[in-house]
C-alpha cells in the first residue's frame, strides 16, 4: 500500500507537471504568433530602368512612385475589397511604428493597408498602397485592424523617394511652394523613367527620374528652383542636355555611369579621360573651371551620399 501510494503521488506530480509545460508552449506559441505585422516593399535593383508613376508629390525631398506592376496593384485591390467589416481589432500593444494594419479610410472610403509612423495623441498611418499619410486621434486607434494573412503577404505598392542630386535654390535651403508646385506638374504623367540609385534607408531611396526624356533635376534647375549638389552634375545634365537631340536616355545613362566610374578613381589625370568622353576640349576647360571653383583641391568623384 505504501509503494502504491508513492507511485500515485509520482503519477500526480507528472501530471501536472506536463499540464504546466503544455501550458507554457501554448502561451509561447501564444506569444509569438500575436507580434505586430509588417509590410514589406518589393526589392528593387539599384540603376535598373523601372517605369511607373507619381503616387502622391510634396516636394523633391519627398514623394512616392508606384512601378508599373499591374497584377500586383489588381491583386490588393480586389483583397480589400473583399474584406468584411469582421476583423480582429489591432492589439494596443501593437500601437507601435512600423505596425502594418487595415484602416477604413476617411478620404478613400473604403478598407486600405497601412502602416504606423508615429503613436503619441495622434496616431500618424502612412497608407502604403497610395503613398499619403492620415492622422487619428489615439482614442480612435480601435478603428484599426490586423490584416488578415493573404494581404499582409503582398509587397507595398508605393515607394517613398527623394531626388537625387539637387538641393533648393536659394540661402533658406528650403524647397519653396513654387518648386513643389512646378515638381508635381512634371510627375503628373505615366510611364516616367525611374533608376534607383541609392537607398538612404529601409524605407526611402534616392532616385533619377526622367520625363518625357528630360530629366526632373535638369529641369528643377534650370526653372531656378535648385541647384545641383556638386558642380560635376551640372557638367552631367548639360553634356545630357547636348546629346537629347541625337542619343536616347539609356545610352546617356551608360555615359554617366562611365563618368561616375572614372571620378570613383579618384585621379587628378582622370579629368583627362573625362574630356573624351564628353567629346570635346571645351568640355575639358569647364572640368577644369570647374576645380578653380572648388580651390586648389581635386573635386571629389563621388556623389555626395548626405540627404539632399
Amino acid at each position: 500500500m505504501v509503494m502504491d501510494g508513492q507511485c500515485l503521488l509520482q503519477h500526480v506530480l507528472s501530471a501536472q507537471r506536463r499540464t504546466e509545460l503544455d501550458s507554457t508552449k501554448a502561451c509561447d506559441t501564444s506569444a509569438g504568433a500575436d507580434v505586430p505585422q509588417k509590410l514589406a516593399f518589393a526589392p528593387v535593383e539599384l540603376n535598373k530602368e523601372y517605369f511607373g508613376f507619381a503616387a502622391a508629390v510634396t516636394t523633391p525631398l519627398e514623394f512616392c512612385l508606384v512601378l508599373e506592376d499591374l497584377p500586383l496593384m489588381s491583386q490588393v485591390s480586389v483583397l480589400l475589397e473583399d474584406i468584411r467589416d469582421e476583423l480582429e481589432p489591432l492589439p494596443r500593444a501593437h500601437l507601435i511604428p512600423g505596425t502594418g494594419c487595415l484602416v477604413k479610410s476617411e478620404s478613400k472610403k473604403k478598407w486600405c493597408r497601412a502602416e504606423i509612423l508615429h503613436a503619441d495623441s495622434i496616431l500618424t498611418i502612412n497608407l502604403v498602397d497610395y503613398g499619403h499619410d492620415e492622422c487619428l486621434s489615439y482614442e480612435d486607434h480601435s478603428k484599426l485592424r490586423k490584416l488578415p494573412k493573404c494581404i499582409v503577404e503582398l509587397p507595398k505598392v508605393t515607394y517613398p523617394c527623394m531626388l537625387k542630386a539637387v538641393r533648393p535654390a536659394g540661402a533658406h535651403g528650403q524647397w519653396t511652394d513654387e518648386a513643389a508646385v512646378f515638381f508635381q506638374q512634371c510627375l503628373d504623367q505615366r510611364n516616367l523613367q525611374i533608376f534607383f540609385r541609392e537607398e538612404v534607408s529601409k524605407c526611402q531611396w534616392k532616385v533619377d527620374v526622367l520625363a518625357n526624356g528630360m530629366h526632373l533635376a535638369k529641369q528643377l534647375v534650370d526653372a531656378g528652383h535648385a541647384t545641383y549638389t556638386d558642380v560635376m552634375l551640372g557638367l552631367r545634365f548639360q553634356e545630357l542636355s547636348c546629346d537629347e537631340c541625337d542619343e536616347d536616355a539609356e545610352v546617356s545613362s551608360q555615359r554617366f555611369e562611365e563618368i561616375e566610374q572614372i571620378f570613383k578613381e579618384e585621379s587628378d589625370s582622370n579629368l583627362c579621360k573625362i574630356s573624351h568622353i564628353v567629346q570635346g576640349v571645351s568640355r575639358y576647360d569647364d572640368v577644369t573651371d570647374a576645380r578653380k571653383l572648388q580651390g586648389s583641391e581635386v573635386i571629389s568623384a563621388t556623389i555626395p551620399t548626405e540627404n539632399i
